[in-house]
């Protein structure tokens, strides 16, 4: 087996890794800020912009920290995570209003 041939093998077995870790996330209670991007198959990075940027889900906080319920996850990305909140709206419904 040739280098090339390696490394698209540990990357494969990293994917299935990843789905694995990914499909047991979604059967906890609640996730962690850290664990919502593995699940969701994002970065952290990404993650973080979503949050800024008021269009992730509202979270649960308990204590310091904030957690995620995995049905509030689902429910935001069958609603459209890309569309921003506003106060008042459901998580990831958007109200366009047109040019005047």
């Amino acid at each position: 087996m040739n280098a090339e041939q390696e490394r698209e093998r540990w990357q494969a077995e990293l994917a299935l890794v990843q789905a694995r870790l990914a499909c047991h996330l979604w059967q906890l209670p609640m996730m962690t800020n850290e664990q919502v991007p593995v699940a969701l198959g994002i970065s952290q990075t990404m993650w973080q912009t979503l949050k800024l940027e008021g269009r992730a889900p509202d979270g649960v906080w308990l204590g310091k920290r904030v957690f995620y319920r995995p049905a509030d996850l689902l429910r935001w990305i069958a609603l459209g995570l890309e569309a921003k909140k506003t106060p008042g709206e459901e998580p990831g419904v958007s109200v366009e209003q047109e040019p005047v």
